[in-house]
């Protein structure tokens, strides 16, 4: 009975392989599959020692394995590595500015503290030798070089530490080429954090013109490629925001500072503690309180810089007036947006809010 069985199968089997030759078509044979070529094991040494090296923020063990193994033995590097490399040159544990959420009492402590893993300065208990920016700006320019030898594309994780590498040593002028160069390139599509570390560096040098023309440009950038024109959408956060209002703040400029109250009060619902103490010194400035015969400081706003319209009614500056009664007595006058307000009942005499009263609210600690 097996026999049977067996004898059907395999003439079966040379039915089939002689339908196949009578059409001239080679019969279907399966091949056995083929192996991987195995990668060079220095090859994958060096590509984790590089990954544990940023997951430890260590460059310096980075740095000996490039010069040793890259350099002096001629080992390989797969792009991805190269990607790593310049993320660990600006740093794989930068600390967070700008606390998202609720804000938290400034003397209040967690009762869990983050744990940040050993960095370039210890590491079981042997002291590193401290890396300067210059040296980390050096060394991912030479990572750059050589990727631009090997033709290897330079998206947009690889321009962001390249960035802010540029604003750390001052470079502003070479960081906005930078940036100029990969809006141009397909494979690099930006993002937010590739503008952020420029647009606070103009900051920090009070250069509150160049700030906003690139916050401004960053909202409305556009690519032109094969079919046709499309809009990248990039939203600032409320760092950027915090940034623009502490210069704003230092120069005086009530306009700009005007405009991104406005903007952030639509943006932001609940600012963390820094946004709100840099608003607070604002309104405890001199800048903030005009008074009738203080001179106007010009603003970028006045023809350098333009906004686009506000999505919020702006109130405007509030201004002191000394003005004199029906009674011939002189008596102090707040205005704000040419609104005159009673300052005995809070109602509104003028403006286009004439008759609405204005309601204290009170604040706690943590608003």
């Amino acid at each position: 009975m097996e026999d049977s069985h067996q004898n059907e199968g395999t003439s079966k089997k040379k039915r089939q392989i002689d339908a196949v030759a009578a059409i001239g078509a080679e019969p279907l044979i399966k091949k056995p599959p083929t192996k991987k070529a195995k990668k060079d094991p220095k090859m994958l040494e060096l590509r984790r020692t590089i990954q544990m090296s940023c997951a430890t923020n260590d460059f310096c063990t980075a740095l000996d394995a490039y010069e040793r193994m890259h350099v002096a033995e001629g080992v390989r590097i797969e792009s991805h590595t190269f990607y790593n490399l310049l993320n660990l040159c600006d740093g794989c544990f930068t600390g967070r500015e700008i606390h998202i959420g609720t804000p938290k009492h400034p003397t209040k402590k967690t009762q869990k503290e983050e744990k940040i893993p050993d960095s370039d300065n210890k590491k079981e208990g042997v002291p590193k030798r401290l890396v300067s920016d210059k040296e980390r700006k050096d060394f991912a320019y030479r990572v750059k070089n050589e990727m631009d030898q090997l033709q290897i594309p330079l998206p947009e994780t690889a321009i962001t530490p390249l960035v802010r590498l540029l604003c750390k040593t001052g470079d502003l002028q070479e960081a906005e080429k930078l940036i100029q160069k990969a809006e141009s390139t397909q494979q690099c599509k930006p993002k937010l954090r590739m503008y952020s570390a420029l647009i606070c560096a103009y900051c920090k040098r009070k250069n509150l013109q160049k700030a906003l023309e690139l916050f401004l440009h960053m909202q409305s950038f556009s690519r032109t490629n094969k079919t046709g024109t499309s809009q990248i959408v990039i939203e600032p956060s409320e760092r950027e925001y915090c940034a623009i209002m502490k210069c704003a703040s230092i120069l005086g400029d009530v306009k700009v500072m005007e405009r991104i109250l406005s903007d952030l009060a639509e943006e932001v619902l609940v600012p963390c503690s820094e946004t709100t103490n840099s608003i607070i010194q604002w309104f405890e400035s001199e800048h903030a309180i005009r008074r009738h015969d203080d001179i106007e400081i010009s603003s970028v706003m006045d023809g350098a810089v333009n906004f686009p319209k506000a999505q919020a009614p702006c109130l405007g500056p509030l201004q002191h007036n000394i003005g004199v009664d029906d009674k011939c007595s002189i008596s102090p006058k707040w205005i704000v947006n040419r609104s005159e307000i009673d300052t005995s009942s809070g109602i509104l005499t003028s403006g286009c809010l004439e008759g609405c009263k204005l309601r204290p609210v009170t604040l706690d600690q943590d608003s």
